[in-house]
């Protein structure tokens, strides 16, 4: 695993609450080699609807529906067959068994009694900017889309837009409908620029603007609905009415207005804090969301009342009067900007104010909201460390924070005798990291000293002040196998990076002048150590790697190596945000926008690439890369979310363990690969045939091993018995298994 992970700021996460779900429990074991899950937060619910059937939750990213039969929860995600993320509308047809997903994209998946169908004609229109799906609604085997051009009609049956409607505004600008309806043989629809509305009558040329009506327009209008008061659409925190063809305000709310909704003839009104019910003209509250919180989305079916919060996910009340069940499936706190941060047992995600825990072996996730005592939030945390005496949270101008029990508490409670400096009242803190012995470095941007390290046990301060002049714009810190200090410099001072050890006092700047480091890039991003205890450096334009530590804090002329791949540099002018390095000794390399990457131990020869094109990896902006060597799944934290590969790379032993051969028998249209897992770590294998014929030799990557059940040529074998024979390098390990091909 990585020493240190780069640092970005995110968001909220809150305690996880949840069903019994019949999805979950799969650990990474469950999961085939080669295979993919994918790890979404559920705590923002932003569009929900009900059928008899299903309830239907969904985030920006993913969605899921409750099995109304057995209350099962079953993901809706790009690993279990959506075509994208970013959601922005959801919208069923309980008649027909059909469920919409828009996309921000203008991307469309259609559910159709199970069968998902992507329709990208919208997405692929090369004639439109800005294509997000805003609503959308089911007549016959026809689809009405709002989006932010304007709108579209789609034929279901023959999968193709009849029409679309775009520069509709005033003077043929263009608007976006944010949600419409279909009244009295028109279209009413609630758009960025007032309420507009137009015929369906077939006289009616819908694509000329001039056939649309238009009222109260410089008005940003979201929500329009049908009542038994006659039309009404909300505007910010403004219900307006229609009455005799008139647009006319009908009142206010005391917050913005989240959802407009019909049950049993009567109008709920849906807000960031309250759910209200419209009874003779009044607004009665019936809810108040909690403190911290906000209500985003609204369904109500059979006096079932699911409201979907900012916070804490899905509520679902069988009555208004008590307290609600929570549906917050397991998963992280945010999908967006969070930064991922490893120890020996644990994965932490870290938010602007709190952190999410998984564990891997178990399959379990836990959320803390990282608090003082007096329950006021930690906001703006960039780092977080637990492989000290005491688990600290750092945060760039608020400081250092010690978790004590649930809550933290501020450096210069916990230990005053801390030489902390500020500067105006702010710490500047770029960075946390732990050494071999525990202790824990800090690192300061633009104050002095640059580097502190505080011995926890003793409760002992001691500053180091650098001599060279870069070390006033430190921005992180990796501390590797020798007690190196590494420490990247700010790219708009020059960048590269600072290496220092306390035991030698001795200091060097590396940057990416020949002879002075010779990086690929001025901007450090990540360092790690490999197997070899070569040091591996990724910057904004490449990758590069030192093969000796010990001479980087030498006087001599220092120039990294950048392996030879395809004839050219190892990725050159690819901006690298993150290097991993698994049991195999292989470097998987993540990149800013063109996914990630899998290399050989050298760097020479491509094994995999994974981008959002062609896998379930939810962005091609990779911030982090984690590995649990135990079960080869390698975690992806995206822009967009977290993804996880389970490779064939895991960690061994010097022994055989519990050997594992699947599938076996291998049938006969069988085209994937067979898996050897528990072997001992490097082994040599080889497969023969019953008689003893050497069919295939292979060597595992860490633990494990897979077989294509093809020959050293590449054909297939035939059908039989096929032997087995494993043993670590020098042969005093052995295992001998049998494989049936049928």
């Amino acid at each position: 695993m990585k020493d240190k992970p780069r640092r970005k700021s995110a968001v909220k996460l809150f305690c996880s609450l949840f069903l019994a779900l019949s999805v979950f429990g799969l650990s990474a074991q469950d999961i085939p080699v080669f295979g993919w899950r994918s790890h979404f937060s559920y705590h923002r619910i932003t569009h929900v609807q009900a059928s008899s059937d299903a309830v239907y939750a969904a985030t920006d990213a993913a969605a899921y529906f409750i099995d109304q039969e057995d209350q099962s929860i079953n993901y809706l995600n790009k690993n279990t067959g959506l075509h994208d993320i970013g959601i922005s509308s959801l919208s069923i047809a309980e008649a027909k068994n059909r469920l919409l997903i828009g996309y921000k994209n203008g991307n469309i998946d259609l559910i159709d009694n199970g069968t998902i169908t992507n329709i990208n004609d919208i997405l692929n229109a090369d004639n439109l900017s800005d294509k997000a799906i805003n609503s959308a609604r089911f007549e016959n085997e026809q689809l009405w889309i709002g989006a932010n051009f304007g709108m579209a009609l789609y034929a279901i049956d023959s999968k193709v837009i009849i029409e679309a409607y775009q520069n509709i505004g005033q003077n043929g600008d263009r608007v976006a409908i944010n949600e419409f309806i279909i009244s009295q043989d028109s279209i009413y629809a609630a758009s960025s620029d007032g309420l507009i509305s137009v015929s369906l009558d077939d006289q009616t040329n819908r694509q000329d603007f001039n056939f649309w009506q238009r009222q109260l327009t410089g008005i940003a209008f979201e929500q329009i609905i049908q009542t038994e008061l006659g039309l009404m659409a909300s505007s910010g925190s403004d219900l307006f009415q229609q009455i005799a063809g008139q647009w006319q305000f009908f009142l206010n709310t005391i917050d913005p207005i989240e959802e407009l909704f019909i049950h049993d003839d009567q109008l709920y009104i849906l807000t960031e804090q309250q759910l209200l019910r419209l009874e003779n003209d009044i607004l009665n509250p019936l809810l108040t969301a909690e403190n911290g919180q906000l209500f985003t989305s609204l369904f109500i079916d059979n006096d079932q009342t699911y409201i979907g919060t900012s916070e804490n996910g899905l509520l679902s009340y069988a009555n208004l009067n008590s307290d609600p069940q929570m549906i917050l499936p397991p998963g992280p706190s945010s999908d967006q900007n969070i930064l991922n941060i490893d120890s020996a047992a644990h994965l932490f995600w870290l938010s602007d104010n709190s952190v999410s825990l998984f564990s891997p072996s178990q399959n379990q996730w836990e959320n803390q909201l990282v608090k003082l005592n007096n329950g006021s939030p930690i906001n703006d945390l960039n780092d977080f460390e637990v492989n000290t005496q005491h688990q600290v949270v750092s945060s760039y101008p608020g400081g250092l924070f010690v978790k004590d029990s649930e809550i933290f508490t501020p450096i210069n409670e916990f230990s005053p005798n801390n030489t902390l400096n500020t500067l105006n009242n702010n710490y500047h803190l770029s960075g946390v990291a732990a050494s071999s012995s525990q202790n824990l470095w800090i690192v300061q941007n633009g104050i002095s000293p640059a580097l502190t390290l505080w011995e926890q046990e003793l409760d002992n301060w001691t500053g180091f002040s650098l001599d060279h002049p870069q070390s006033d714009y430190l921005t992180d810190l990796f501390i590797l196998e020798n007690e190196d200090k590494w420490m990247p410099v700010e790219d708009a001072r020059g960048g590269g990076v600072l290496v220092f050890n306390e035991e030698s006092n001795r200091e060097r700047y590396l940057n990416i002048n020949g002879g002075q480091g010779g990086l690929p890039g001025s901007l450090v991003t990540d360092i790690v150590q490999d197997q070899d205890r070569f040091i591996w450096v990724a910057t904004d334009e490449g990758i590069c790697f030192f093969p000796n530590p010990e001479q980087i804090l030498s006087n001599n002329s220092l120039t990294a190596n950048i392996p030879i791949f395809d004839g050219g540099l190892l990725l050159r002018d690819e901006h690298i945000t993150s290097i991993a390095i698994d049991p195999a000794n292989r470097k998987w390399f993540g990149t800013l926008d063109d996914g990630i990457w899998l290399f050989s131990e050298t760097g020479e020869s491509l094994i995999q690439r994974f981008t959002s094109e062609n896998s379930p990896l939810a962005s091609d902006e990779i911030i982090d890369i984690s590995i649990d060597s135990t079960s080869g799944e390698i975690f992806i934290t995206t822009s967009a979310g977290i993804s996880s590969f389970r490779s064939d790379a895991t960690e061994g032993g010097p022994t055989h363990g519990n050997v594992k051969i699947y599938p076996n028998p291998v049938s006969p249209n069988f085209n994937g690969l067979v898996v050897l897992e528990a072997l001992v770590n490097n082994a040599r294998l080889k497969i023969t045939d019953a008689s003893g014929k050497l069919v295939r030799t292979l060597r595992s990557n860490g633990s494990t091993a897979t077989w294509n059940v093809r020959n050293e040529q590449g054909a297939r074998v035939s059908a039989g018995v096929y032997l087995v024979f494993s043993s670590n390098r020098d042969g005093s390990e052995t295992y001998i298994g049998k494989i049936v091909i049928i």
